[in-house]
């Protein structure tokens, strides 16, 4: 009797072990799979884009757009990756022809794929700079600084052309989304 009970509580430790392995690389795939979804975002777009140009090289989406202060424009539209919410969002200058930042927002998103995200940026790009920003971590690219920001049950990542420093842009009001 003792014996199959010493069997049963193997095969149960060895099925957890089996099974928390496959959720942890299942949430890997989860995690490699945002990242490149939001790099195909950014891989599609210049900082000289006008926003009719943005809105050309994502034909089939539905914008919405808020122009905000004299010559600032936002412009977004939502999408579903891998059932988890997305809003992309676009800012523009100079009456929406210069393109200064593009955010991917994942509504709904867990600590555990958030934290893999991290991971993932890490091990592409290097540690971030300041290493210690709390709930912010940014990395300077070549193409432009990348933030990445996670807010409760959101994270936010960002690319922002260096060539505009004005911060202001971060109060940006909601896109109208539902």
């Amino acid at each position: 009797m003792k014996s199959v009970l010493l069997i049963v509580a193997f095969t149960l430790a060895f099925t957890v072990i089996f099974l928390l392995d496959v959720l942890g690389k299942r949430r890997q795939r989860r995690a490699k799979y945002l990242y490149k979804k939001a790099f195909d975002v950014f891989n599609r777009i210049n900082w000289n884009m006008s926003a009719a140009q943005v809105k050309d090289v994502f034909k089939g989406r539905e914008f919405s757009d808020y122009r905000e202060r004299k010559g600032v424009l936002f412009l977004g539209y939502r999408d579903n990756h891998n059932g988890l919410d997305t809003v992309v969002s676009f800012c523009f200058v100079n009456g929406g022809e210069r393109l200064v930042r593009v955010k991917f927002v994942f509504l709904g998103i867990s600590k555990i794929d958030l934290d893999l995200i991290f991971e993932r940026l890490c091990s592409l790009h290097g540690l971030p700079l300041p290493p210690d920003r709390g709930s912010e971590a940014i990395w300077d690219l070549k193409e432009g600084f990348l933030i990445l920001r996670g807010l409760e049950a959101q994270a936010q990542l960002i690319l922002r052309n260096k060539g505009y420093e004005n911060d202001d842009l971060t109060q940006e009001k909601h896109l109208g989304f539902k």
